[in-house]
Protein backbone atom coordinates (compact mmCIF):
# COMPACT_ATOMS: atom_id res chain seq x y z
CA UNK A 1 0.00 0.00 0.00
CA UNK A 2 1.55 3.70 -0.91
CA UNK A 3 0.59 5.65 1.83
CA UNK A 4 0.14 9.75 0.86
CA UNK A 5 0.58 12.69 2.23
CA UNK A 6 -2.32 14.88 3.41
CA UNK A 7 -0.28 17.53 1.44
CA UNK A 8 -0.04 16.00 -1.23
CA UNK A 9 -3.37 14.87 -1.41
CA UNK A 10 -4.47 19.01 -1.16
CA UNK A 11 -1.87 19.55 -3.85
CA UNK A 12 -4.27 17.26 -6.47
CA UNK A 13 -7.30 18.67 -5.33
CA UNK A 14 -5.86 22.09 -6.17
CA UNK A 15 -4.62 21.10 -9.70
CA UNK A 16 -8.46 19.88 -10.36
CA UNK A 17 -9.43 22.79 -9.45
CA UNK A 18 -7.19 24.84 -11.85
CA UNK A 19 -8.02 22.47 -14.73
CA UNK A 20 -11.76 23.32 -14.16
CA UNK A 21 -10.87 27.05 -14.65
CA UNK A 22 -8.73 26.86 -17.36
CA UNK A 23 -11.68 25.31 -19.45
CA UNK A 24 -13.97 27.76 -18.34
CA UNK A 25 -11.55 30.36 -19.19
CA UNK A 26 -10.93 28.42 -22.57
CA UNK A 27 -14.60 28.02 -23.81
CA UNK A 28 -15.89 31.34 -21.91
CA UNK A 29 -15.32 33.78 -25.10
CA UNK A 30 -19.18 32.43 -26.42
CA UNK A 31 -21.64 34.29 -24.85
CA UNK A 32 -24.23 31.86 -25.14
CA UNK A 33 -21.96 28.86 -23.84
CA UNK A 34 -21.91 28.02 -20.71
CA UNK A 35 -20.14 25.28 -19.00
CA UNK A 36 -19.87 22.88 -15.96
CA UNK A 37 -17.58 20.31 -15.04
CA UNK A 38 -18.32 18.13 -12.16
CA UNK A 39 -18.21 14.68 -10.85
CA UNK A 40 -20.46 12.43 -12.37
CA UNK A 41 -23.22 11.11 -10.12
CA UNK A 42 -22.03 8.54 -8.01
CA UNK A 43 -18.19 8.69 -8.56
CA UNK A 44 -15.83 9.08 -5.99
CA UNK A 45 -15.35 12.64 -5.04
CA UNK A 46 -11.89 11.90 -3.25
CA UNK A 47 -9.60 9.42 -5.16
CA UNK A 48 -6.03 8.24 -3.84
CA UNK A 49 -3.23 7.05 -6.44
CA UNK A 50 -4.61 3.92 -8.07
CA UNK A 51 -8.40 4.82 -7.74
CA UNK A 52 -10.37 5.89 -10.64
CA UNK A 53 -13.12 8.56 -10.65
CA UNK A 54 -15.42 9.91 -13.67
CA UNK A 55 -15.30 13.52 -14.66
CA UNK A 56 -18.79 14.83 -16.46
CA UNK A 57 -18.17 18.23 -19.10
CA UNK A 58 -20.93 19.60 -20.21
CA UNK A 59 -21.31 22.39 -22.67
CA UNK A 60 -24.56 24.03 -23.19
CA UNK A 61 -25.79 26.45 -25.54
CA UNK A 62 -28.61 28.82 -24.77
CA UNK A 63 -28.89 30.58 -27.97
CA UNK A 64 -31.13 30.58 -30.67
CA UNK A 65 -29.15 28.60 -33.32
CA UNK A 66 -26.37 26.00 -33.14
CA UNK A 67 -22.83 26.82 -31.59
CA UNK A 68 -19.80 26.20 -34.38
CA UNK A 69 -16.24 25.91 -34.20
CA UNK A 70 -16.36 24.90 -30.23
CA UNK A 71 -12.72 24.07 -29.30
CA UNK A 72 -10.67 23.32 -26.26
CA UNK A 73 -7.26 21.77 -25.75
CA UNK A 74 -6.50 21.32 -20.97
CA UNK A 75 -4.54 19.56 -19.70
CA UNK A 76 -5.28 17.19 -16.71
CA UNK A 77 -3.82 18.23 -13.62
CA UNK A 78 -0.69 16.82 -12.49
CA UNK A 79 3.13 15.95 -13.15
CA UNK A 80 5.32 13.08 -13.41
CA UNK A 81 5.64 11.37 -11.27
CA UNK A 82 2.35 11.47 -10.50
CA UNK A 83 -0.99 12.83 -11.76
CA UNK A 84 -4.23 12.19 -13.48
CA UNK A 85 -4.67 10.17 -16.54
CA UNK A 86 -7.48 8.58 -19.06
CA UNK A 87 -8.47 5.43 -17.86
CA UNK A 88 -11.14 4.33 -20.57
CA UNK A 89 -12.95 5.30 -23.59
CA UNK A 90 -14.16 8.94 -23.40
CA UNK A 91 -18.01 9.33 -24.69
CA UNK A 92 -19.43 12.04 -26.21
CA UNK A 93 -23.08 13.21 -26.85
CA UNK A 94 -25.20 15.95 -27.35
CA UNK A 95 -29.20 16.34 -27.14
CA UNK A 96 -31.83 19.53 -27.61
CA UNK A 97 -35.19 19.53 -26.73
CA UNK A 98 -36.02 16.73 -29.10
CA UNK A 99 -33.49 13.99 -27.55
CA UNK A 100 -30.03 12.85 -29.20
CA UNK A 101 -28.60 14.64 -32.03
CA UNK A 102 -25.37 13.69 -33.66
CA UNK A 103 -22.12 14.97 -32.38
CA UNK A 104 -19.71 17.30 -34.59
CA UNK A 105 -16.70 18.04 -34.08
CA UNK A 106 -13.30 15.63 -32.52
CA UNK A 107 -12.95 14.10 -29.11
CA UNK A 108 -9.72 13.24 -28.53
CA UNK A 109 -9.43 11.75 -24.72
CA UNK A 110 -6.73 8.59 -25.38
CA UNK A 111 -6.30 6.14 -22.64
CA UNK A 112 -2.86 6.79 -20.62
CA UNK A 113 -2.61 10.44 -22.00
CA UNK A 114 -3.45 13.43 -19.72
CA UNK A 115 -5.17 15.89 -22.98
CA UNK A 116 -8.54 16.36 -23.15
CA UNK A 117 -9.52 18.27 -26.52
CA UNK A 118 -12.50 18.95 -28.20
CA UNK A 119 -12.15 20.74 -32.13
CA UNK A 120 -14.87 21.92 -34.10
CA UNK A 121 -17.53 21.14 -31.96
CA UNK A 122 -21.30 21.72 -32.63
CA UNK A 123 -23.44 22.79 -29.64
CA UNK A 124 -27.03 22.38 -30.79
CA UNK A 125 -29.16 25.45 -30.38
CA UNK A 126 -31.64 25.81 -27.86
CA UNK A 127 -35.32 25.11 -28.58
CA UNK A 128 -38.44 24.92 -26.87
CA UNK A 129 -37.17 26.24 -23.70
CA UNK A 130 -34.10 23.65 -23.39
CA UNK A 131 -30.75 24.55 -23.75
CA UNK A 132 -28.87 22.40 -26.60
CA UNK A 133 -26.04 20.21 -24.40
CA UNK A 134 -23.24 17.68 -25.00
CA UNK A 135 -21.69 16.06 -22.92
CA UNK A 136 -18.55 14.15 -22.30
CA UNK A 137 -17.93 11.81 -19.91
CA UNK A 138 -13.98 10.60 -19.12
CA UNK A 139 -12.77 7.74 -16.65
CA UNK A 140 -9.84 9.16 -15.01
CA UNK A 141 -7.28 7.52 -12.73
CA UNK A 142 -5.01 8.99 -10.51
CA UNK A 143 -1.29 7.61 -11.18
CA UNK A 144 2.01 7.69 -9.47
CA UNK A 145 5.12 5.93 -10.09
CA UNK A 146 7.26 4.95 -7.54
CA UNK A 147 10.99 4.63 -8.39
CA UNK A 148 13.19 2.15 -6.25
CA UNK A 149 16.65 3.18 -7.24
CA UNK A 150 18.94 0.01 -6.63
CA UNK A 151 22.65 0.65 -5.93
CA UNK A 152 25.13 -1.50 -7.85
CA UNK A 153 28.30 -2.81 -6.23
CA UNK A 154 30.78 -2.85 -9.38
CA UNK A 155 34.65 -3.34 -8.92
CA UNK A 156 36.31 -0.21 -9.08
CA UNK A 157 39.45 -0.62 -11.59
CA UNK A 158 42.69 1.40 -10.70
Amino acid sequence: MVLVKPKFVKKILINIFLFIVSLFVALSAEANLTTSVTLEAGSPSAIYPTQETRLSITLANSGGVDLTGVNFDVSLPGTWPAGLQIAGVATYACTNSVGAVSVSGTLTAATGSSRIALSAGLIPARSNNIDGQCNIVVQLLWVIVIIRLIHLRLPVVL
